[in-house]
C-alpha cells in the first residue's frame, strides 16, 4: 500500500536526495499489486522523469555547478530525448484535466 508520497520541485536547484524508492517505481508499473489511479500513476512517472533530468544535468561532482562534461552533452540529450518521446507516447491523451 502506498501510504504517503510527497513531490517537491525546486526550480533551478538540484535535487537534494532521491525522491523515489522501489515501492513508488513498482506502483507505477502496469499490473502492480498497488492500486493507483491512472492520473496519479502518470503524474508520478512524469515527476520521476523530471527528477532524472535534474539529476543528469546537475549530478557531476567534478563540476562546481554539477554540470555534465561538454563531451557528454550530445549523448545525454539523445538519451533524455528518447526517454521523453517514449513517455509522451505512453501517456499522450490519457491524462484528464479536471479544474
Amino acid at each position: 500500500m502506498l501510504i504517503v508520497f510527497s513531490i517537491a520541485v525546486a526550480v533551478g536547484y538540484p535535487p537534494t536526495g532521491s525522491c523515489f524508492d522501489w515501492s513508488v517505481d513498482r506502483a507505477c508499473e502496469i499490473g502492480s499489486v498497488h492500486t493507483l489511479t491512472d492520473d496519479l500513476r502518470y503524474h508520478l512517472i512524469i515527476q520521476k522523469f523530471c527528477y532524472r533530468v535534474s539529476k543528469v544535468m546537475s549530478g557531476n561532482v567534478a563540476d562546481p555547478l554539477g554540470l555534465p562534461p561538454d563531451s557528454q552533452h550530445p549523448l545525454m540529450m539523445r538519451v533524455l530525448e528518447h526517454d521523453l518521446n517514449a513517455l509522451e507516447a505512453e501517456i499522450f491523451g490519457k491524462l484528464s484535466c479536471k479544474i
